[in-house]
């Protein structure tokens, strides 16, 4: 790239990259995927969070435990969440650099980066919200400025407050094209989520418990590690993209945070 000239934002080059990171170390990525999505999965049927999901109606005595149940749930979703988010820009930037993702490398990532990066979504999702309840289009904005974040933060270790500042610096001047990458998971996700719903009461077995909901878990968990999957290691494809348009970093440069 010529030195002050700054290529194009190609959303096709970013998907290529996502789905064949994917496809490369599919292995790694769905193990690790299982690992974050099962536990919280398992935990909200034990625990009876999933009841609105499965057409049951709660029982007003009953409201406060649920919501209970459902801050321990979104605590564990919160943490194997994050873990998994680093893992795998960590095993996305290493395959876009031609290195091995190995599943060790990753979750030790995830494992040694996931405090601050909860401390960044939680942050991010404070503001972003606030910017949807106040007026739709802030919210938008600063969920764009601040799409790469995580992948900043893994890769560029600037911290919780450093990583918000660099991330809107990348995203600058192309984020109508992240928005674009964004809604197209967003719909693949609903799309997936409205597919399985008629099938909830065909695969809900006799009984109850665990195991008459062990069916429905296990294709909602499918597409859980799918769509977490995708969203993560294409968060870190487009991480990838701006650096090389915008800096004309290559894989020998980005090659070398990891060393």
């Amino acid at each position: 790239m010529m030195p002050g000239i700054e290529e194009d934002f190609d959303m096709g080059r970013v998907a290529s990259r996502t789905f064949g990171t994917i496809g490369r170390n599919a292995v790694t990525f769905f193990c690790l995927a299982v690992i974050a999505v099962a536990p919280r999965l398992i935990l909200s049927s034990y625990l009876g969070v999933d009841a609105f999901a499965r057409g049951r109606t709660l029982e007003p005595n009953y409201l406060l435990h649920f919501y209970s149940m459902f801050a321990i749930v979104g605590v564990v979703g919160l943490v194997l969440s994050a873990i998994l988010q680093a893992a795998l820009v960590h095993g996305t930037i290493n395959d876009l650099n031609g290195k091995k993702a190995s599943f060790g490398d990753c979750l030790q990532t995830g494992l040694q980066t996931c405090l601050p990066v909860i401390g960044l979504t939680l942050l991010m999702s404070i503001a972003v919200g606030f910017g949807f309840v106040l007026l739709l289009v802030p919210g938008i904005l600063m969920f764009l400025a601040w799409a790469v974040a995580v992948p900043v933060l893994v890769v560029e270790k600037t911290g919780v407050s450093g990583a918000f500042g660099r991330s809107a610096q990348l995203t600058k001047g192309h984020r109508w094209a992240i928005l674009g990458l964004a809604v197209a998971v967003w719909l693949i996700a609903v799309l997936l989520g409205l597919a399985i719903l008629p099938l909830h009461s065909l695969l809900t077995l006799p009984g109850g418990g665990l195991a008459a909901t062990a069916p429905v878990l296990a294709v909602t968990g499918v597409i859980q590690v799918f769509v977490a999957t995708v969203s993560a290691a294409g968060t870190a494809a487009v991480y990838y993209e701006l650096r090389s348009i915008k800096e004309g970093i290559g894989p020998e440069q980005l090659a070398s945070v990891f060393d």
